[in-house]
C-alpha cells in the first residue's frame, strides 16, 4: 500500500533515488469517451514513470485519422477536419508523482470527476485500501493548464469518434526548451487543430506533400520523436504510430471508451491468434497483448467498471490479452465471429480466448490490477517511491533489463555495449517518398530521430545506469563506460574475460582482445576501464576455458 501521507523530498534525494531505479515513462491508461454526456468531467490520460522524473520537454497528443464512413452506402466523403491533432498537452515543469503516476485530467466542468482527485480529498480514509476513490491526492495537472495554446483555438474534450493514435512525444519541429520552458518558433505545428496528413496516406506530413481535394496546405509535423504510442482504427480510418505492433487489431462493434495497459513487450510474444479483415489467420499484435480496452458500464462513476457483457450482435464489450490457459482451436473457423459456431478441438494449439475481465476497472493514478484476481496485474518497472522504498507489487523489469525479459544478463550487457555513445537526440537519415511511392523522382533524404518507442525506453534506462558520469557529477547525455560498468556489476563476473558475451572465455575472446589491442573501445575491454591493453589480455588468459 502506498503511504497515506505525502512525502516531501529534495531534488538531490530524488536524484540519488533515481540512480537505483529504472528510467521509463509510458502511457498506461486512456479514458477517451465516458459513457453518456460527461466527457468533460471524466476524461483523462495516465502516465507511469520513475518517481520524480522531470517531464519538461515532453508532450502528449491525440492524433485523429478520420474514417471512410463505410457504414453508409455509398460512403460519405472524408472530412479533412477529422484528420488532425485533436488535442495536445505540454508537460513542462511537471514531474512523475511519488507513486509513479501522472494524470492529465479534463477540468472543463465544475463537477469534474477525475480532476477532483488532483486536490486534497477531505473524505480520504487512511484505514481503507488505497484506490481511485480513496486517495489523499493524485499527482497530475488539468487539461486547461497543460493545453498547448494554438492562437486560434481553446482546449476541448478528447474526440470520441474516428481513428485514434495517442502519442507521448519528446522532440518536435520548431520547438526548444529554454530555461525549463518551451519556446515555439515560427512554423511550430504540434498543437490542436493542425492537419497532420493532407494527402491521407497514413504518414505524418513533412510540409512538402500535395494535399488531396479539400485538404489545406501541409504543415511540418515531422520529425517527431515518439516515446510511447497506442492506436486503433475506426471504420477504416488511419493510425499514425511508428510501430505497426502498437495498433490494436480488433475493436468488434465498438470504438473503445477506455484503455488500460497490463503488459509491456519489446517484441511480439506471439501468444494469441486472430483473423484479419480478409479472413486470414494472423498472430495478435503487441498492443492486443498489452492493453485491456472496451466499453464501460453506464453507471461507471460509481464503480469504474468495464462492461463485460455481450452486445446484441454477439460481440464482447471489452477485450484484453490472450488467456495462456485458454482452450485450443485449429484455425479452421473464427471463434471471435458470433455468426458461426466455432468450438475448441482436443488437439488444438491456437489460442483465441481473452483473459477473464469480469470485475476489471479503470484505475486513475493506480496500477491496473484486477481487484480480486492476482494473476491479472499491471507490469512493474524497477521504481522506488519518494520514501526510497520499492513501489507495491514487486518488479517485472529490473534495472538494467534493456530487453524487458525480466532478467539482467549478458544479453543486456551486449545491448548497452553496442549503444556506447548514444544519446536521446541521435538522428539518422532515411528516404522519404513524399507520399508518392510509385514515383521515385520526388524522393528525398530526411533526418529522423533514431531512438523511438521501445528503443527510446532502452536508451533512457541505459543513460541512468550511472547518474554521475557527466561533467561535475551530473548525468552524462550519452551512454558511457560507467553505465556499462554498472550493468557489468549487475550481471556479475560469470566467466571473467568473456568479452564476446557468449558465456565462455575462449579463443573468440582472445582474438577480440588482440584485434583491438591498444584501442580505446569496449570491444575486448575485459576489465571495463575503457582501453584494451595487457590487463585485458591477462584476464582472458587467466580464465581461459571458463564456461
Amino acid at each position: 500500500m502506498r503511504s497515506s501521507v505525502p512525502v516531501l523530498v529534495s531534488a538531490a534525494s530524488l536524484l540519488a533515488l533515481s540512480a537505483a531505479s529504472s528510467a521509463q515513462v509510458v502511457m498506461t491508461e486512456v479514458f477517451e469517451n465516458p459513457p453518456g454526456s460527461v466527457d468533460n468531467r471524466w476524461e483523462y490520460i495516465e502516465l507511469y514513470g520513475r518517481p520524480g522524473m522531470d517531464l519538461t520537454g515532453y508532450a502528449v497528443g491525440l492524433l485523429k485519422g478520420g474514417n471512410v464512413r463505410d457504414s453508409f452506402n455509398p460512403p460519405l466523403p472524408l472530412i479533412p477536419g477529422d484528420v488532425e491533432i485533436d488535442e495536445a498537452f505540454s508537460l513542462d515543469g511537471y514531474t512523475i508523482g511519488c507513486d509513479g503516476f501522472f494524470v492529465l485530467a479534463n477540468d472543463r466542468d465544475f463537477l469534474s470527476g477525475i480532476a477532483s482527485f488532483l486536490t486534497p480529498n477531505p473524505n480520504f480514509n487512511p484505514g481503507q485500501p488505497d484506490g481511485p476513490n480513496n486517495k489523499r491526492y493524485l499527482n497530475g495537472a488539468l487539461f486547461t493548464t497543460l493545453h498547448i495554446q494554438n492562437p486560434n483555438d481553446t482546449v476541448g474534450n478528447l474526440a470520441n469518434d474516428d481513428s485514434s493514435t495517442y502519442v507521448l512525444v519528446r522532440r518536435r519541429p520548431n520547438h526548444s526548451i529554454v530555461n525549463g520552458q518551451s519556446v515555439y518558433a515560427p512554423g511550430y505545428s504540434f498543437w490542436k487543430d493542425t492537419s497532420i496528413d493532407v494527402n491521407y496516406d497514413g504518414v505524418l506530413d513533412w510540409g512538402t506533400e500535395t494535399p488531396a481535394l479539400g485538404f489545406p496546405s501541409p504543415l511540418q509535423i515531422e520529425p517527431l520523436q515518439i516515446v510511447d504510442e497506442v492506436a486503433w482504427s475506426n471504420r477504416g480510418g488511419k493510425e499514425y504510430n511508428r510501430w505497426s505492433q502498437s495498433e490494436i487489431s480488433d475493436t468488434p462493434g465498438f470504438n473503445p471508451d477506455s484503455l488500460s495497459r497490463l503488459n509491456f513487450f519489446l517484441v511480439n510474444p506471439q501468444l494469441g491468434w486472430r483473423f484479419n479483415n480478409d479472413g486470414e489467420l494472423r498472430r495478435t499484435r503487441v498492443a492486443d497483448e498489452e492493453w485491456v480496452y472496451g466499453e464501460l458500464v453506464s453507471n461507471f462513476q460509481f464503480n469504474l467498471l468495464y462492461d463485460n457483457s455481450i452486445d446484441a450482435d454477439g460481440f464482447p464489450q471489452v477485450k484484453g490479452p490472450t488467456d495462456p490457459n485458454g482452450p485450443g482451436y485449429d484455425g479452421t473457423c473464427n471463434p471471435d465471429d458470433p455468426t458461426v459456431v466455432c468450438n475448441p478441438v482436443p488437439c488444438g494449439t491456437l489460442l483465441f480466448d481473452d483473459i477473464d475481465l469480469t470485475g476489471f476497472k479503470i484505475t486513475p493514478a493506480g496500477f491496473n490490477d484486477h481487484p480480486t484476481n492476482s494473476s491479472i496485474r499491471q507490469f512493474r518497472f524497477d521504481f522506488k517511491g519518494c520514501d526510497g522504498q520499492p513501489l507495491p507489487g514487486g518488479v517485472d523489469f529490473p534495472r538494467g533489463d534493456f530487453n524487458f525479459d525480466g532478467v539482467v544478463d549478458e544479453s543486456d550487457l551486449q545491448l548497452i555495449t553496442a549503444r556506447l555513445g548514444a544519446s536521446l537526440d541521435d538522428m539518422v537519415n532515411q528516404l522519404y517518398d513524399n507520399g508518392t511511392p510509385d514515383d521515385p523522382s520526388d524522393d528525398y533524404i530526411v533526418s529522423v530521430y533514431r531512438w523511438q518507442t521501445r528503443e527510446f525506453q532502452q536508451i533512457l534506462m541505459m543513460l541512468e545506469m550511472d547518474m554521475s558520469d557527466g561533467p561535475n557529477g551530473t548525468n552524462s547525455e550519452v551512454v558511457t563506460m560507467a553505465d556499462v560498468a554498472a550493468v557489468q556489476a549487475l550481471v556479475g563476473s560469470g566467466c571473467e574475460g568473456d568479452v564476446t558475451g557468449d558465456g565462455q572465455t575462449n579463443l573468440a575472446d582472445l582474438n577480440l582482445v588482440l584485434a583491438n589491442f591498444g584501442l580505446t573501445t569496449s570491444q575486448g575491454d575485459a576489465n571495463w576501464d575503457g582501453v584494451v591493453n595487457l590487463a585485458d589480455l591477462n584476464l582472458v588468459l587467466a580464465n581461459f576455458g571458463c564456461n
